[in-house]
């Protein structure tokens, strides 16, 4: 009897310890992002692109990553919500989306995204100077005559 009670409290036991288990894993109302950044014209890899998720609300930084090698980015343990992600490179234009992570949607896969590069032509620039009239040799020091002022 003794033996046949132990065993009806050591499985209640390991029920209760996997049902907590189990409601423990489902609260945790997570999600994950993917995606693969390239470049619009060359359509290469845009390697260590700034991935960042910002709060609809106040445009406030939740989490980033950055792109790797190959252009892909992975941002997991995201809190269920909405966001706005954002792409961002030195030398392209940003891009940003808007995602929504719940329980029906854990992993949003963007594809590939394209960026392009944001080109600005700048004015001629002309730089004028004019050599010092002194000049230090290993052994002697120069002066030029024709250019000292008097």
């Amino acid at each position: 009897m003794y033996c046949s009670s132990m065993k009806k409290i050591s499985l209640l036991i390991t029920i209760l310890i996997i049902l907590n288990c189990l409601d423990t894993y489902s609260q945790r109302n997570l999600g994950t992002i993917t995606g693969k950044v390239l470049d619009n014209d060359s359509k290469s890899f845009v390697e260590y692109a700034n991935i960042v998720l910002l709060s609809t609300q106040d445009s406030s930084l939740i989490t980033g990553t950055v792109s790797d090698v190959n252009g892909v980015f992975t941002i997991s343990d995201i809190q269920f919500g909405k966001y706005k992600l954002e792409v961002r490179f030195i030398g392209y234009n940003s891009r940003s989306f808007d995602v929504d992570i719940n329980s029906e949607k854990l992993i949003t896969d963007l594809g590939e995204i394209f960026v392009s590069p944001n080109v600005v032509e700048l004015k001629d620039v002309v730089v004028k100077g004019e050599r010092s009239p002194v000049s230090y040799h290993i052994d002697k020091k120069v002066i030029d005559v024709d250019k000292i002022q008097t």
